[in-house]
């Protein structure tokens, strides 16, 4: 399913655009509209406020942001309608929203089966403007956010994201969180929660999903065996099924994240010293001896904090935009990415290609 940018698309709910669910949009657009003459006496459809009210009542569509002055008129050129609504840069998203990150693909994974279960739409956090944007959420919709857990807490990209984020609510949304993690995941849910209450949100319910092990900046740290990894994605497929059977049916008050021994200590100590001093790109290196110069780590960086050109290595920005989620580690096709001294033999991992450390020793 794709993700959105600044024009306003709508896919249906298997993202496929011969499926037989019908999104607001599609209903509008299929929907006969009435008959007028314009000026020169040509006929015309035309697509007016009042019209597209009574539709957009029909389908439960949010519309509450158009106004009379901004009429659409679809003319005999076809131009949809999805390409005229761009046009308004007050208007960004109409339906229930998704907002995830991801490094690996973990998350990616489970936000992409919740959008396709729900037919809300999907937005990866890391493609939204740094200075936040304006959503618009219809009464009764949902709003969710889906993270990897970084040190304990939710990845600082997230939680600013957020914090930027300006959000026009009609009330009585379902909000919810679901976060991957390798092992478990502290309090973050309560540190999230505190963020969100900056907004006037709050998670109805929240969930994790241990997922395969992908942070090797330590020496104690490492990819999980293969046959660990392939536990954990069986495991993983079963969780992130219960938790869409909550998420659709709006259930509140469910609480299934694995929180681990101790997760006071473990988010607000040892998570806040992890991202205060351990999120850096600096360490960052490459064996130019194996290096191909591919530039598939420059791709994979969600943040788009390396720089690569062809022929050239890749270079990291050093700008603060890393949040150290590997990708560019874990995409390497060489194993020529070192972060500092610790990363040489330590194992690979991305969603959909599981490889353990034995593979390069």
């Amino acid at each position: 399913m794709d993700a959105i940018g600044t024009r306003l698309q709508y896919h249906n709910r298997t993202g496929r655009p011969n499926a037989p669910f019908q999104t607001p949009i599609q209903a509008i657009l299929a929907h006969k509209m009435p008959h007028s003459v314009n000026r020169n006496g040509h006929s015309r459809n035309s697509l007016c406020f009042r019209h597209l009210s009574s539709i957009a009542r029909h389908h439960s569509f949010n519309i509450n942001m158009l106004t009379e002055q901004h009429r659409i008129y679809n003319s005999h050129r076809t131009k949809s309608l999805s390409e005229s609504f761009c046009t308004f840069t007050f208007l960004h998203y109409l339906c229930g929203m998704v907002f995830y990150f991801s490094g690996t693909g973990n998350t990616r994974w489970v936000a992409e089966a919740i959008a396709k279960a729900t037919g809300e739409r999907l937005i990866p956090i890391a493609n939204e403007p740094d200075g936040g944007r304006s959503y618009t959420l219809a009464e009764g919709e949902r709003i969710g956010f889906c993270f990897p857990i970084h040190g304990w807490q939710p990845p600082a990209i997230v939680r600013k994201f957020i914090g930027g984020m300006s959000l026009n609510s009609c009330g009585g949304h379902y909000c919810y969180a679901v976060c991957t993690c390798g092992d478990n995941a502290g309090k973050a849910m309560d540190l999230l929660d505190s963020t969100l209450a900056q907004k006037g949100l709050k998670t109805d319910s929240v969930f994790s999903v241990i997922m395969p092990n992908t942070y090797v900046c330590l020496p104690f740290m490492d990819t999980d065996k293969p046959a660990a990894a392939h536990a954990k994605l069986q495991n993983a497929t079963m969780q992130a099924n219960e938790a869409i059977a909550a998420i659709t049916q709006r259930k509140r008050g469910m609480n299934k994240v694995v929180t681990g021994p101790l997760p006071r200590l473990l988010t607000y100590v040892i998570g806040a010293a992890f991202n205060r001093r351990m999120v850096t790109d600096k360490p960052f290196s490459v064996d130019t001896g194996t290096c191909i110069k591919c530039g598939k780590c420059a791709t994979a960086c969600p943040t788009g904090n390396i720089a690569w050109s062809a022929g050239n290595m890749p270079q990291w920005s050093h700008t603060g935009k890393c949040t150290c989620c590997m990708a560019c580690y874990h995409h390497c096709p060489q194993h020529a990415i070192r972060y500092g001294r610790c990363t040489a033999s330590k194992g690979q991992y991305f969603f959909g290609k599981a490889q353990n450390k034995e593979t390069h020793t």
